[in-house]
């Protein structure tokens, strides 16, 4: 049966986004449904980000103030606080698509079983460069999440999806000891096991030109690589997991930093096979696309 009333909260954590956090808000309170609330937890910003945000007169939206605690714990705090079945993240410099959640929303009519609805989304570079990100052609259920990821088919990125509250708190919401890569972190260990719904609609525009958390230096502890262990019973997962890590060793050692590098290494001298297999892998798919892209525009 149609359910016309679902109830969705949108969380929006915000750490000192002044430059983009009005933008982002105009295009959640823009959209064509209007049924949800729009939590926007102010996780200590030392800005104009708060002021900014009290400029918005909307009854839909709560604001919640907390001392700074990164961004896990503000996502974490928002989905505890939220009256919605489902739950969307969307960052405070990303922005919705005019008609975003009403198409999460059909989907979840259409494929009311399932726990998480995904849709296609862009990034957006500094040049104006807009890349779209999934491939897939048709509406569909995926059945096997990290295979279509692996062969960048379909991604899950926050703010292009909305989730079940209930599964969520199953996996026990984001990881507060991970500073870079907690959303990928959070949405390999929210598909694993899952069908996910998935619209060809485009959700979200993913602003890569206010990103500068990939500049900082984060200790090794905080970053995603240190806490993932490629032994997962589904291939592609393994795969997925190896990648990130060796992308993770490559990367500290480009930058001199060999003492963590050799961290990694140690930590996953057991899995060093599949870690070079998934690195050469990834090197041949990206090699084969290029020659097909090269080959089709002569």
């Amino acid at each position: 049966m149609e359910r016309k009333n679902l109830k969705l909260s949108i969380i929006i954590p915000l750490y000192n986004k002044a430059d983009s956090i009005a933008h982002t808000l105009q295009s959640v309170l823009g959209q064509n449904y209007s049924d949800f609330e729009l939590i926007i937890v102010n996780d200590g910003s030392t800005d104009q980000s708060l002021q900014i945000v009290t400029q918005f007169s909307d009854p839909r939206i709560r604001l919640i103030n907390q001392e700074n605690q990164g961004v896990s714990a503000a996502r974490n705090r928002g989905a505890q606080e939220a009256c919605g079945e489902w739950l969307l993240f969307l960052d405070a410099d990303d922005t919705l698509y005019p008609d975003a959640i009403q198409s999460l929303i059909s989907l979840h009519i259409q494929y009311p079983f399932v726990a998480i609805c995904s849709g296609n989304y862009i990034t957006k570079f500094s040049n104006e460069k807009i890349i779209p990100t999934c491939s897939l052609s048709q509406t569909k259920l995926i059945d096997l999440p990290f295979k279509q990821r692996w062969f960048r088919k379909w991604y899950l990125r926050l703010g292009s999806f909305m989730c079940a509250k209930k599964l969520f708190l199953q996996i026990g919401g984001f990881k507060k000891n991970i500073t870079w890569g907690e959303d990928i972190y959070f949405t390999n260990k929210l598909i694993e096991g899952q069908t996910i719904a998935y619209t060809t609609s485009i959700i979200m525009c993913y602003e890569r030109r206010y990103s500068s958390l990939s500049k900082k230096q984060f200790p090794l502890e905080q970053c995603i690589a240190w806490h993932l262990i490629p032994k997962s019973s589904d291939l592609y997962r393994q795969l997925t997991d190896a990648e990130l890590i060796g992308k993770d060793i490559l990367w500290n050692i480009l930058k001199g930093r060999i003492q963590n590098a050799s961290h990694l290494i140690i930590k996953n001298i057991k899995y060093a096979p599949l870690i070079s297999f998934a690195l050469i892998w990834r090197l041949w798919l990206r090699s084969s696309n290029y020659v097909m892209k090269q080959f089709k525009s002569q």
